[in-house]
């Protein structure tokens, strides 16, 4: 996903541990639960994600989860910066 696109994600989406939302938006390599102006692409969100990288530990701070700092869908960096 290159930097400018805008990707909308739906489905039940766990942003922590108690917390569903319904649909996500990633815009410019970066998550917002704000829905976005931009045209975007749209799919469906997998029930987990293949790999999802923190900056901490979140077992520590129930707050991590909410802001990782890398998310790889199907094989493609969808939020973040890989490499």
């Amino acid at each position: 996903m290159s930097g400018s696109e805008t990707l909308r994600i739906t489905g039940r989406i766990p942003v922590g541990p108690e917390e569903i939302r319904d649909e996500l938006w990633v815009v410019d390599g970066k998550i917002t639960f704000t829905p976005s102006t931009r045209e975007s692409r749209s799919t469906s969100a997998p029930t987990q994600a293949d790999l999802v990288v923190y900056p901490e530990d979140p077992r520590a701070d129930v707050r991590v989860p909410a802001a990782p700092s890398l998310i790889v869908m199907r094989g493609r960096v969808v939020a973040g910066q890989g490499g």
